[in-house]
């Protein structure tokens, strides 16, 4: 059990989060946490990076996205997807 689910913290119940960078490290972390507190959340990482970290935890509340900031077409393609 999650410290979130401990303490009944549920603040980001029914919201959506999209995290760059979410496939490690302090991104990782911040897609833990907001989907432990409630949140459908959008991994953005380079290609394959968010797929693979999201399959590692069997979650259904957290779904891949392929995405290069530095392409900037790209993230246009992505908040389309996501709002969708």
């Amino acid at each position: 059990m999650t410290t979130a689910h401990y303490w009944g913290l549920r603040r980001f119940a029914g919201q959506v989060a999209l995290v760059t960078g979410g496939a490690s490290g302090i991104g990782w972390a911040v897609v833990e946490r907001l989907a432990d507190e409630g949140a459908e959340v959008w991994v953005a990482d380079l290609p394959g990076r968010a797929a693979s970290a999201c399959a590692r935890t069997g979650r259904s509340d957290l779904h891949p996205v392929d995405l290069d900031v530095r392409r900037e077409s790209e993230a246009g393609r992505v908040v389309d997807e996501v709002i969708a």
